[in-house]
Parts: C-alpha cells; structure tokens; sequence
C-alpha cells in the first residue's frame, strides 16, 4: 500500500503548483455567523499576529533554515473553480532542510489544540505528505488523485474526509473533489467521523517529536573566532547566521570579487563568540572547503591547534556576511521607509488592542514590545504578499539590514571581551560521524518495522487466498457450472424452486432402500467385511499410483511439507506429504504474473472472492553480454 501510494504521488505532481522545498499550509478558523466581511477580515489580522507570535514561542531559539513560520490574510474568492473561503496562509521555502518541515506541521498541530474550531491544511511539492510517511496505514481506497481537499488537521489529530461506501453515504460525503468549505465544516461539525486511526495518529506523532526537546536537539552551538563586527551583528540578529551560511556556500565568483577586501568585517580585532546553528548549518560550513583569498588578513593557525576549528568556522561567518553585505545597498535617509507610515498600521494595531492581543501589558514592557514584534511581523508579511501595494517594499534587504545595523548600534568592544572569558562549553560534534554499526542499527530498524508490516499484510492476504479457494472446491457444483460460495446474507435472499421430479425419485429410492434393509439384515455383516476388503484393496492400488507419480517429474513439482512440520508420523521416505497450501498459492501467482496485468483466470477467481493483488512487478531482462 505504501509503494502504491509513494508511486502514484510521484505521478501527480506536474498537477501541483507549489515550489519546490516550500512547505504550503492554509489556516481556516471558525467565524462568528453574525460577523460582516469586514470584522472577519480584522479577526484573521488578529488571529495571524496571535499565531506568529504562538509559533515563536514555541520554536524560541531555533534557527531557520531560510524562511520562518509566517502567515497572511487570504480573503474569499469566489467566481473560480471552487469558493475558497477566507483564511490565513503560510508559505515556507525550507530550502531543503525536511525538519524544518515537521517543525511547521508540529505548530500547527499545537495551534489545532489552543485555538478552538481551527482547521489545518499543509502540503508540499510531494503533494500530502503526512500520508507518505503514514501510507502503511491509510485507507486502501485513498489516493493522490483523489485526496485534495480531503486531509485536515483538527484538534491535534489528522482527519480524512472519507469518500461514500455504499448508498446510504452519498448524501453524507463528498463523492468528488470536495470543496474547501464543505470539507473544513465536515471535519469542524464531527457529525460524521472523519478521524484517522490510531495507527496513522500513532505514526505521524512519532515523526514529530515532543517540540520543546525537538526545537533543543536541532541545534548546535560552536565557538568562532569572529571580527568584532560580525559577533555584534549575529549578538543582535542572531537569524542571520543561517543566509551567511548560505551565502557562503551558494557564493559565485561576483560574489567573491565583491568581498575580496572585507571592508565591514576585517580580521584586525577577533573575539572568541559562542554562535547558535541548527545542525544542518554547522554540517555544511564544517564541510564547506573554503580558502582565503591573499592579502585577506586572516591567518589560520596550524591543524593541530587546539583552537583551529574556532578560528576556520569564524573566517567563514565572516566571508559570509560579508557577501550578504555586497548584495545591499543602503537606503539613504531621505528614502527611510518605515512600516509605521503605512495606512494601514494604525487601524491595524488599534484592531489588536480592541482584542486584547497584548494582554493589558503596560506599553514598553519586555512583553508588550515581543508580542508587537511578531504583530510587525504578520504585518509586513501581508504587506509583502498584496499585489500592486507600491508601498510595501517596507522590509530592507539582509544586506541593507546589516549595514544599518552597524551604522546605527554602537559596538561595545569591551562588553564582547568580557563575554568572551565566561563562554559556555561549546556542544560536541560527534554526531557527524555516523560508525559502520550505527548506521546498520538504523538501517535494521526501518527495514524491520516495515518489513514486519509487510509480512503482516501479505499473511492476512495468503490466508484469505487459501481459504477462499478451499471454500469454492468444497462447493457442489452442478452440470450447470460451478458457482462461487456467497455470504450468508445473499445465499438466503434468491427464489425458492421445487423440483418435482426430482422429489418423486427419492422418495422411491428411500422406500426401496428401507425395504431391502429389512431382507437383508441378516446378511449384512457380511457385505461390511466384503466392503472393507475392497477398500484396502482400493488404498493399495492409490498408495502404489502415488509411489509411481512420486518418481516422475509432475510428482518432484509438487512442494513437500517440511520433517519438523510432518515429524514421525509418516515413515516412508519416498512419499513426503505434499504442502497443499503452498502449491496452491504458487501456482495461483504464477498463472496470474503470465497474464501481466491482463485479464485472465486467476484474476477473475481471486476478483470473485474480493482479493485485489497489485499489477505484477516486471523485471528488466539483462543482455547476454552483462
């Protein structure tokens, strides 16, 4: 089932239109029906600034890996192929990094739990991807082609809006493409269940991860020998790490001319500085190969130094700020924009304070300016998403938010030399070497839990297989044609017939029989005796017929049942009792792999009794010269 669905995934996805590594999630909330479109507009500005500000909560101190959790207003549309209702979406370009992913789908299942009648919908390039990672578990009937608008995350657990069984259904669910409405308030309402099973909630919780301990054990941190202006701006924007590194490792030849000088972050003063990386960054800086160019002012000390990692990892922060630098351009002050001056600002953040989004916080407290930074957030977020806004290229380059950085904060050299005597014990890096064992150890475990799934599954097809197929040649069939065994509630609904006939006939062979029974009683014993000789007669000639087939090439065919399984209880040796079962189930197989996904009779038989095998695998043929 897993293959079936990873396949076909792979078949629908020229039909989806989201860009490759970014993660896509839509937030459909549950309005007030006496509200306009106006006042629900102002809820979902409430509501996006509540969950950025939820979401950097939860992932305090974790470093992106290009884009955070964000969010915008999507109003109605209406007059395309489906009404859409209106909603908040996100859109994060992971760029690559797959926990960054899941770290996505674990706020979202947190914010389901905290916000009362919110439904999540998230998707990637792949299409629906918690169902790949729980695709041993999900309905058979489920598909890519037929799972859009169907998979929902409602109150901390994953919900799939099912498709009609049987007639009694159809007016309860959506036989089609549902819309985005009907799903959302099939799955809100619980009418009807739509819940996944606990094999599927089992699977993708465990993918997750407890946030708190996940968001600890993604990250790492390492000292760096860092030019004073460079440890100052990641002190102040310590998320900038992240496209330094980037920068680094995607530079150009442009990008190294423009930073041959190092002119904002030369090598004259080094502090020793602890910076936070997610895992991914500091495995591929530590891997990046990078030399200097001359007359740069860096000197590396020897390999065996102690602290030579240090001063390498600094040098290449510090190239990469560098290149991020050479890309922007300051903004002259008589062109400062501001996200302040928007029109839009003040009516929004009157529309927070009505809702009490800052909780009755004193103005400047340490709460009040967190929460008013991510409302600035969700704010310049929606500014950057409208189209045709002339006035919403309000968030500067990284390359301008450095150099205004430097121009307007004060570096406060002695405050970084003090710090550098009290640095925490940087993290150990052991992880990025992975032994031959370990990696057999993970290896064993995946193949075994799917393995184990495998085997089930396959046994509980086999034994339905067998059983089916006893059932049918334990039927009597008649000159009519035999007829395949149907349930107990069928075999009971079809018409009574009486054969006449037929009933006249046995009624005379019963009296026939009741009075030859009465001559000949006395003589009856002898008949019995008479009969058991021909029926060791019969046995002996079958047992010498088996010891003949057993030597030809149609009797070595046959599969032999195993000794530990037989034991003692048959002595000949050249008579092993044939594995009926197995020979049944081989033979089956074998006949339905030659019809090569056509129809033909073993299709036929195991499609009458409900049994669906997937097409046969075809190998490649090897040449004679391979």
């Amino acid at each position: 089932m897993a293959a079936n669905y990873k396949m076909a995934a792979e078949n629908v996805l020229e039909k989806k239109q989201i860009i490759d590594s970014v993660t896509e999630y839509k937030l459909y909330p549950e309005f007030v029906p006496e509200h306009n479109n106006e006042e629900r507009m102002e809820y979902l500005s409430f509501l996006g600034a509540q969950c950025v500000h939820a979401a950097k909560e939860l992932t305090c101190g974790y470093i992106w890996n290009n884009d955070k959790f964000n969010l915008t207003v999507q109003a109605n549309e209406t007059g395309c192929k489906e009404d859409l209702p209106a909603c908040l979406v996100g859109r994060t370009n992971v760029k690559g990094n797959i926990e960054d992913e899941w770290l996505i789908v674990n706020i979202c299942f947190e914010l389901t739990k905290r916000i009362r009648g919110l439904v999540i919908s998230i998707q990637d390039e792949d299409g629906q991807f918690l169902l790949i990672e729980a695709a041993e578990y999900i309905p058979t009937w489920l598909r890519p082609e037929n799972s859009d608008n169907r998979i929902f995350i409602y109150g901390g657990e994953v919900h799939i809006v099912p498709i009609p069984s049987h007639p009694g259904e159809v007016t309860l669910y959506p036989a089609g493409t549902p819309s985005v409405g009907v799903a959302v308030e099939l799955v809100r309402s619980q009418a009807h269940p739509t819940k996944c099973s606990n094999h599927v909630q089992q699977v993708i919780s465990k993918r997750m991860g407890k946030l708190s301990q996940k968001v600890v054990s993604l990250m790492h941190t390492a000292h760096c020998y860092l030019p004073l202006p460079a440890a100052h701006v990641l002190a102040h924007k310590p998320h900038l790490i992240s496209h330094a590194v980037h920068a680094l490792c995607e530079r150009d030849p442009l990008d190294m001319k423009a930073c041959r000088t190092l002119s904002l972050f030369p090598p004259d003063d080094c502090v020793k500085t602890a910076v936070r990386f997610s895992k991914l960054l500091y495995a591929m800086l530590i891997r990046e190969p990078f030399a200097p160019p001359k007359n740069s002012g860096f000197i590396l000390p020897s390999r065996s130094h102690s602290d030579f990692k240090s001063y390498e990892l600094g040098m290449k922060v510090a190239y990469g700020l560098e290149i991020l630098a050479s890309q922007g351009i300051p903004t002259p002050p008589t062109k400062e924009v501001n996200y302040k001056r928007h029109p839009k600002w003040p009516r929004f953040l009157q529309t927070l304070k009505e809702k009490t989004y800052f909780r009755n916080e004193i103005e400047g407290s340490k709460l009040y300016q967190t929460l008013l930074n991510s409302a600035k957030d969700f704010f310049i977020s929606q500014l950057l998403s409208e189209k045709g806004d002339s006035s919403c290229d309000v968030l500067p380059s990284i390359g301008m938010e450095i150099h205004e950085l430097l121009e307007n904060v004060p570096i406060k050299k002695e405050e970084y030399k003090n710090k550098e005597v009290y640095l925490a014990p940087e993290d150990d890096d052991h992880w990025l070497e992975v032994s031959s064992e370990e990696l057999d150890s993970l290896l064993a475990e995946y193949s075994s839990k799917s393995m184990e799934q495998v085997n089930t599954a396959e046994s509980s097809h086999l034994d339905s297989l067998v059983h089916g197929m006893k059932v049918f040649v334990d039927k009597v069939s008649s000159h009519e044609g035999a007829e395949f065994p149907q349930s107990e509630s069928n075999s009971g609904s079809g018409e009574i017939s009486f054969d006449s006939e037929g009933f006249i006939t046995g009624m005379k062979r019963l009296l026939h029989k009741l009075e030859s029974d009465q001559s000949s009683s006395c003589s009856g014993s002898e008949d019995a005796l008479s009969e058991n000789g021909e029926d060791n007669e019969l046995l002996e000639v079958m047992k010498d017929m088996d010891a003949e087939l057993n030597l030809t090439e149609v009797g070595r065919s046959f599969a032999k049942v195993s000794q530990n399984e037989v034991g003692e209880v048959e002595n000949d040796e050249t008579l092993e009792p044939v594995d009926i079962d197995f020979n049944l189930v081989s033979n089956i197989l074998e006949s339905y792999s030659t019809q090569l996904g056509e129809a033909g009779p073993a299709s036929n038989i195991l499609g009458s009794m409900g049994i669906r095998l997937p097409p046969p695998t075809v190998q490649p043929e090897t040449s004679q010269d391979d």
